[in-house]
């Protein structure tokens, strides 16, 4: 597996698209590829992060 690192050397994007992290991946959507908030991909992102791990802490 690489490191973070590693990856971001290539492309950072297929770093930042991982589901392990959807509010990063929510952000780069929209922000970064600049995807409409109606797009399948977002909409997927955006209701995973009150899944996650990170949201569940906050609660």
């Amino acid at each position: 597996m690489s490191s973070p690192q590693e990856k971001v050397r290539g492309d950072p994007i297929a770093w930042l698209l991982e589901p392990d992290n959807p509010s990063v991946r929510y952000l780069t959507l929209r922000h970064l590829l600049e995807c409409s908030k109606d797009d399948p991909d977002v909409e997927t992102a955006k209701a995973a992060i009150a899944r996650s791990q990170i949201a569940k802490r906050i609660e």
